[in-house]
């Protein structure tokens, strides 16, 4: 059970070979002892599976009434999709994106650099540094770095094509597979600076080992994340 603000979020992990609920009717089983009522109208399901595994068809009833099945959700304002892609995701991030690059653009217009940059780290970068740890390394996010590129020509009053490399040097701004790498850092020291985590030179702990033999790797498996939720918080933290 996930509570956040007035959401509930409650998951359950069901065989896919079969449609036993009992899980699900015994949580609101309890939610109706404790005087708790779910509004089956507002109440959705998002069953997650995996592309290559074939979907069955389940239901869950309410009080009498069929609970709607979704392909996609919005989960504190990430879009999760019922195959684990980030497809929907990026799609709804680059609309908001756009938005905030026209918006910079006409602020641009009216003021000087310095309140258009303003409204850029407010406005833009703040939408797309959210959650980035999350969608940061899917094939689409070259898209949303084509939009960041916008909004900073606009900042700047540069032409469409004009090259930012040499500027991102200059200006203070990560980009976004430089945001994505910060990001990994800053989790991976906040996690090592907790006492339990330190490690002396003299006494290293396996888990200190498995992660650095794990920062070798050129790719990673599933299996890797599933061993270690933090993989690639480690492998850049320990390039520094």
């Amino acid at each position: 059970m996930v509570l956040f603000a007035d959401d509930t979020s409650l998951i359950f992990k069901i065989g896919r070979r079969t449609n036993n609920f009992d899980d699900v009717n015994s949580s609101i089983l309890r939610f109706t002892i404790n005087n708790l009522t779910l509004n089956e109208k507002k109440t959705k399901c998002i069953k997650f599976y995996l592309p290559n595994v074939q979907n069955n068809e389940c239901c869950v009833d309410l009080n009498g009434q069929k609970l709607e099945f979704v392909k996609e959700t919005i989960f504190l304002g990430i879009t999760l999709d019922d195959r684990l892609q980030w497809g929907p995701h990026i799609k709804i991030l680059s609309g908001r994106l756009s938005s905030a690059a026209y918006a910079v653009r006409q602020i641009r217009q009216l003021t000087d650099i310095g309140k258009a940059s303003l409204v850029y780290f407010s406005y833009f970068h703040s939408i797309m540094s959210y959650g980035i740890l999350l969608w940061g390394r899917v094939a689409d996010v070259e898209s949303i770095f084509t939009l960041q590129k916008r909004a900073i020509r606009a900042i700047y009053n540069l032409p469409r094509r004009e090259s930012l490399r040499e500027l991102f040097k200059t200006i203070n701004i990560l980009t976004v597979p430089s945001q994505l790498i910060y990001e990994n850092i800053m989790r991976g020291k906040n996690k090592f600076a907790i006492p339990q985590f330190r490690l002396s030179k003299e006494n290293p702990s396996w888990d200190f080992v498995l992660n650095r033999e794990l920062c070798k790797q050129a790719y990673y498996k599933l299996s890797d994340y599933i061993e270690d939720k933090n993989a690639w918080q480690h492998k850049h933290y320990f390039k520094i």
